[in-house]
């Protein structure tokens, strides 16, 4: 909790020099920043309850964007570092029976995302510009799994203290996903960006050595053949060698739409990525859609409702199985990934 608190507390810092205004200055400052909460909290306390009134419970999520931009008739520059972290506690009491360790939190979600695009347009006010940025995806907290296999999900640390087995399944930059590419960008609509590059680099990064290898799927002979996070593995002389680096190259799509309808009530955006690797499976399209509904109760007070879509060829996910306990079947796969929430979210600009 206490680096969460400091990471925030560096995003703010960060941010806070742009955000000065002079009053003695007659010009527009080009600059404009905005920072973003969202929460979504929920807590039931029992003590002594009568039988069937439920189980404890608390837990939630957060959001935290923060936006800095800078716009000119001849050029724009546009950033964007948006974090969402969640936990949750079904129950109370110990582990297990004779444990000294109590219940601990699941984590259900933690995603970082961080933008930067850089136009520069072909006359004043052109709707057409030469066009530069770069996207990187993280996680800012570990992710470890139940060493024993007895309870599902995800756990910001090692609730067993396990010394055999290490039951790390991500952290800090393992995975992460970079993208960097040069195009073209086109606003045929003020609600309405096109961006093309023709040109772009992407790299999984995996830079832990316990999490660049685990394993995803293997092969008829028992020798892995996909890992988790969509690292590339070699077969020499028979045993795995785990790279830490999958670079691609390759062409992107960038499609972005805001708008305000009733009389600025309700605001939607949404934002897609589409990116296809010229070297390996060209065919295979990464796909990353973000979209968020917001019902503006007063100035800078919303209730929103957002959904992330997200398939990559690369990328093995968890299989979602509603018939089975705990909703997941523990095998690995290649299908889209789908996140959906409901929060309030409180903005404010600068």
């Amino acid at each position: 909790m206490k680096k969460i608190l400091l990471l925030i507390g560096f995003l703010i810092g960060w941010m806070h020099p742009y955000c000065q205004t002079d009053t003695t200055a007659v010009r527009k400052s080009p600059w404009k920043a905005s920072l973003t909460l969202g929460l979504n909290y929920n807590l039931t306390k029992l003590n002594n309850p009568p039988v069937g009134y439920g189980i404890n419970q608390a837990g939630g999520n957060i959001l935290l964007n923060i936006a800095l931009k800078y716009g000119k008739p001849k050029s724009f520059f546009n950033n964007t570092i948006d974090w969402r972290f969640g936990l949750l506690r079904l129950g109370s009491g110990p582990l297990e029976a004779g444990s000294s360790q109590r219940l601990p939190y699941q984590k259900t979600l933690d995603r970082l995302k961080v933008t930067s695009m850089y136009g520069y347009r072909v006359a004043r006010d052109s709707s057409v510009a030469l066009l530069t940025g770069f996207d990187l995806f993280s996680q800012v907290t570990p992710s470890f799994k139940d060493a024993n296999g007895a309870l599902p999900g995800q756990f910001v640390r090692d609730i067993r203290n396990s010394s055999e087995e290490n039951p790390i399944q991500s952290r800090f930059f393992s995975p992460t996903h970079l993208l960097a590419y040069v195009g073209i960008g086109y606003e045929p609509i003020p609600n309405l960006f096109i961006g093309f590059a023709p040109a772009a680099y992407k790299a999984i990064l995996v830079l832990d050595e316990n999490v660049a290898s685990l394993v995803g799927r293997v092969d008829a002979e028992g020798l892995p053949e996909a890992t988790v996070h969509g690292n590339p593995v070699d077969i020499v002389n028979g045993a795995p060698v785990f790279k830490k680096a999958f670079n691609q190259f390759g062409s992107y799509l960038l499609l972005i739409y805001n708008d305000d309808y009733w009389k600025k009530r309700i605001s939607v955006s949404s934002t897609l990525d589409l990116y296809a690797n010229y070297l390996e499976n060209f065919g295979k399209i990464d796909v990353w859609w973000r979209s968020q509904l917001n019902l503006n109760i007063v100035k800078g007070l919303s209730l929103s409702y957002l959904v992330d879509l997200f398939y990559d060829y690369d990328i093995l996910v968890a299989l979602t199985d509603d018939d089975v306990p705990g909703g997941f079947t523990g095998e690995l796969g290649r299908k889209v990934a789908l996140e959906r929430q409901f929060m309030l979210q409180y903005k404010v600009s600068f």
